[in-house]
């Protein structure tokens, strides 16, 4: 009789062991994949942040800070005149072998702003030569250059060119250089010549040639 009870007693805690260790199986069937999946789910979360962000900080961050060389300047973009480059100069214009007032005159924006303009006083001629230099391929503003030529007969030709100049509507402007143009003309004012019959005291006014 108590070999029976033991017997039973030792069978029942087989299958009480037994049922422990199925138990402890299926929590660690049930619990690992689930840490395996948070586990896999974060590292692609990780790649695809840094895929959106590097590319695209990376290329602004390039474009910021990409050094412009001196070369690559847009001379053209920065054709300014200053508010004060027409102020207090000289209010006489030689007209031939006349003086006029600077106030006779009415400016206007010339029709073609390139062109060539010329005055004969005394035997000597003075031309001067209005030509494109560069324009800008982002704001499209156009700077030019002037060649001023000036002839007298028995003396080497003084040529002078300065550049670039900017034109805005009426005013031709040049550190060293200041024009207006009328309808059929050009007023002409060199500040530092270098040849004295070009002289700074007076505008001199230049025909527009055909």
């Amino acid at each position: 009789m108590n070999h029976l009870i033991l017997r039973s007693l030792w069978i029942a805690l087989i299958f009480t062991v037994s049922a422990c260790q199925a138990e402890e199986t299926d929590k660690t069937i049930t619990t690992t994949p689930a840490g395996n999946a948070s586990s896999l789910k974060n590292p692609p979360e990780v790649i695809e942040r840094t895929a959106s962000i590097s590319p695209s900080s990376l290329s602004q961050s390039n474009a910021t800070n990409k050094p412009v060389k001196p070369a690559e300047l847009d001379a053209a973009s920065h054709c300014q005149i200053p508010v004060v480059a027409f102020s207090k100069l000289t209010q006489e214009v030689l007209t031939g072998t006349d003086m006029q007032p600077l106030s006779d005159f009415k400016y206007q924006p010339a029709e073609q702003q390139t062109a060539t303009y010329s005055s004969e006083n005394g035997g000597a001629t003075l031309t001067v030569k209005v030509a494109t230099e560069k324009t800008s391929i982002n704001t499209q503003q156009t700077t030019f250059h002037i060649t001023r030529i000036y002839q007298e007969p028995g003396l080497p030709n003084d040529i002078k060119t300065y550049s670039p100049v900017c034109i805005q509507n009426e005013k031709l402007y040049h550190p060293s250089l200041r024009a207006l143009t009328t309808a059929d003309s050009l007023l002409w004012l060199e500040l530092d010549s270098q040849n004295e019959f070009i002289s700074a005291d007076f505008w001199i006014r230049l025909t527009r040639q055909p």
